[in-house]
């Protein structure tokens, strides 16, 4: 059966598709950004073709994988940093040079693909990333209050200043008197944000416990049976 390589330079509107046969390159062209507009064009211009395609990982996710591997393709989704550079490419980068580099870097089989995880895999990512930006959040917006605080030279109390924001130190952030209302109401704002964002952590969090408890039940529990302590050993404990 006949090999066709195609590489692919994808973004949200449009994407550069480079088509190759062995090491000669049949069409380049730009396309609108559907995996099905593809699937099409190839199967009308170069049936019986056993088709091997590639593409970087990008914001994109990893649903041109599935719908390509779905039509029986061969598809590698390639992590950025892998793929050997040439000085054209630093000099001059266009979608076009990008693909046709990674059409013929996939033909040399010169590739690797990176682990793609199912969908239902996938989407319980997007619960910890989701935890990952409010703790983020938390932190940015703990900072600013605080450094509200040490512009205007108001003196944290020892017992509270530390990490872990306790309702009694709440409770003092609210009641700080201030010379006139603009602070005040800065400040409230400032708290009113926090409230937010420590509700929607907790909520994210049972919702993280929860889904694992139900669909990860063995690996959540052996995960939660390791002590304390193991996680500060040092690496060097590990090493043979």
């Amino acid at each position: 059966m006949k090999h066709l390589f195609i590489g692919l330079d994808v973004h949200k509107k449009s994407w550069s598709v480079t088509i190759q046969e062995g090491g000669a390159v049949l069409k380049r062209f730009s396309m609108e950004p559907h995996p099905t507009t593809l699937i099409a064009n190839v199967q009308r211009h170069y049936p019986d073709y056993e088709v091997e395609c590639s593409y970087e990982s990008c914001c994109l996710g990893y649903y041109i994988y599935r719908r390509l591997s779905k039509a029986g393709w061969k598809v590698l989704v390639v992590n950025p940093g892998d793929i050997p550079r040439i000085n054209k490419q630093n000099s001059s980068k266009t979608d076009n040079i990008d693909s046709r580099y990674l059409c013929q870097q996939l033909a040399a089989g010169h590739l690797r693909g990176i682990y793609v995880p199912d969908e239902k895999q996938e989407q319980f990512r997007s619960l910890f990333r989701r935890r990952n930006d409010l703790v983020k959040n938390l932190r940015r917006i703990k900072c600013h209050i605080k450094g509200m605080l040490l512009y205007y030279g108001i003196p944290i109390p020892e017992h509270y200043d530390n990490i872990s924001w306790s309702k009694a130190f709440l409770g003092w952030l609210s009641k700080v008197k201030w010379t006139y209302a603009p602070a005040g109401e800065t400040l409230k704002s400032r708290l009113h944000e926090y409230a937010f964002l420590h509700k929607e952590y907790l909520h994210i969090c049972n919702e993280l416990r929860a889904y694992a408890r139900k669909h990860y039940k063995q690996d959540y529990y052996l995960l939660r049976s390791v002590p304390v302590w193991f996680h500060s050993l040092p690496l060097v404990c590990f090493r043979k």
